[in-house]
């Protein structure tokens, strides 16, 4: 990703609820914390720096999915 991050959250994913996407960087710091709901959800990350992220969508306060994601250079 770039400037923009879109999270795609499937029914089944979130289980009817509201879920969060959390991300952070390589230090385990909470860069950016945004509420998720069904279908497409878009984000603005163009303040972050470049490198590696790990994000996490959670529901009902337990982690549903997760990840490491990378942004690029502009």
């Amino acid at each position: 990703f770039r400037d923009r991050l879109a999270v795609a959250v499937s029914s089944p994913l979130l289980g009817g609820q509201r879920g969060a996407f959390r991300l952070y960087d390589m230090t385990g710091r909470l860069v950016r914390e945004e509420r998720v709901v069904l279908g497409v959800n878009e984000m603005e990350t163009g303040d972050l720096p470049p490198g590696m992220y790990f994000w996490s969508v959670e529901a009902k306060g337990e982690v549903v999915k997760g990840g490491k994601i990378v942004k690029m250079e502009k």
